[in-house]
């Protein structure tokens, strides 16, 4: 009941049955939900079982619109369990402008394998008046010396720095 009141769901659903040939190559059974998170956000999401060359996977992908400040931004998001563990991302797709700082290309991705050791990732495009930067980073738990960070920023000097962390005025 509880998921169904969260996701609003009915209790009638289609539902598609896809066979490949040879059946165990890439079939699946989904069905699209389109509904309200909590009454509030509009959400589309398809939900299913797959074969995928022999290896079962349960999957969920979609995307939400939600209001940040009073604006609307979408939201793109998957979620897979399939034999090595789960794995989550999501993406915001817009740009968030919150006191002149621009947030723009969000992006997240965590995964978790069946023995509970996670894995990390961030990604993101921070614009200001004076100078732009992105920045990645992956942390792999299971194998660390395989986890990045990268960034990069546009022409800037220290006093363009120091004004916006300093939010003084030029």
């Amino acid at each position: 009941k509880l998921l169904k009141n969260i996701l609003g769901l009915d209790a009638d659903m289609a539902v598609t049955l896809q066979v490949s040939n040879p059946p165990d190559k890439q079939s699946s059974m989904f069905t699209t939900l389109e509904t309200k998170l909590n009454g509030k956000w509009p959400m589309t999401a398809k939900v299913g079982l797959a074969l995928n060359k022999g290896t079962p996977e349960f999957y969920a992908a979609g995307n939400t619109q939600v209001k940040i400040n009073r604006k609307p931004y979408d939201f793109d998001m998957a979620l897979s369990f399939v034999s090595s563990g789960a794995y989550f991302s999501g993406s915001m797709l817009g740009t968030a402008n919150l006191n002149g700082v621009k947030l723009s290309n969000l992006a997240l991705m965590a995964s978790m394998n069946w023995g509970g050791v996670p894995s990390l990732g961030i990604a993101g495009t921070v614009d200001v008046d004076t100078f732009s930067s992105s920045i990645a980073l992956f942390f792999d738990s299971t194998d660390p010396s395989k986890s990045i960070f990268a960034g990069s920023v546009s022409d800037i000097n220290l006093k363009d720095i120091a004004t916006v962390f300093a939010s003084a005025k030029k």
